[in-house]
């Protein structure tokens, strides 16, 4: 735990029960987590007084951002470690703005434009994520067989990407740990089946694929010879995503 962060728990803990409440610890971390130079944090609360959503937005001015959801269950280093992932992923979205080798799903018209599930949550800033926007259902439904209380429950991704032409996902901090066999060869089929689909299922537009290009690729027919910008296509936007907000001049 940083300094700063060590002081923003403190201030936390020392309030009374009563402003112990999402906002205001927002307000909080917001006030003592370091960002990238460049990004801003703005604490925003809905208008539903009897049970307000509050989000944290991680931008870059006039570029990307990253909606933050503050959780009753939040702590300063949770929430903390929530909006530093999602300052790196800010700029790593400039980054591939500003670089025309890379694209995301939104800024390719072939591109599959389905959303990732938000409610996927990401390792930190430990996280690798390249997944294909072709292959969203694919991780959704992966998704929401993994998070089954009888299965993994709450867990957390460390990589989800292209690799050799098929999807792969790694897994991190699961709520369930009893060592159970028969929950890890579930698991393990969920995992399978999805390498599986992935190498029938186009990496762009999410159609069926007749096999791979150069570069483990895998495509349809119409975009087999698809390569701008770059060989990878169009990456989908990590979980908790928005369009890129632009101020029009």
């Amino acid at each position: 735990m940083t300094e700063e962060l060590s002081e923003a728990s403190q201030r936390w803990e020392s309030l009374p029960a009563g402003q112990r409440h999402p906002k205001n610890l927002a307000i909080l971390v917001t006030e003592h987590v370091g960002l990238p130079d460049g990004v801003s944090t703005i604490v925003l609360q809905d208008i539903d007084y009897r049970n307000p959503t509050v989000t944290a937005e991680v931008e870059i001015p006039n570029g990307p951002i990253c909606e933050v959801d503050v959780l009753d269950s939040d702590d300063p280093d949770s929430l903390a470690e929530r909006i530093c992932w999602a300052g790196e992923m800010v700029v790593d979205a400039e980054r591939r703005q500003l670089n025309p080798r890379f694209a995301w799903a939104d800024q390719h018209p072939a591109a599959l434009q389905e959303l990732v599930d938000p409610s996927i949550r990401l390792t930190g800033l430990q996280y690798v994520w390249g997944l294909p926007a072709g292959w969203v259902p694919i991780m959704n439904r992966l998704h929401r067989d993994l998070v089954a209380p009888e299965l993994l429950g709450d867990y957390a991704v460390t990589s989800a990407g292209n690799k050799m032409s098929f999807l792969r996902v790694a897994l991190d901090r699961y709520q369930r740990d009893d060592g159970n066999p028969d929950v890890w060869t579930a698991v393990n089929d969920r995992l399978r089946a999805a390498k599986e689909e992935s190498l029938r299922t186009c990496d762009l537009c999410g159609g069926p694929a007749e096999g791979t290009v150069s570069f483990g690729i895998t495509r349809c027919p119409a975009h087999a010879q698809e390569h701008v910008p770059g060989p990878g296509g169009a990456t989908a936007r990590p979980p908790g995503w928005r369009t890129p907000r632009r101020i029009e001049t």
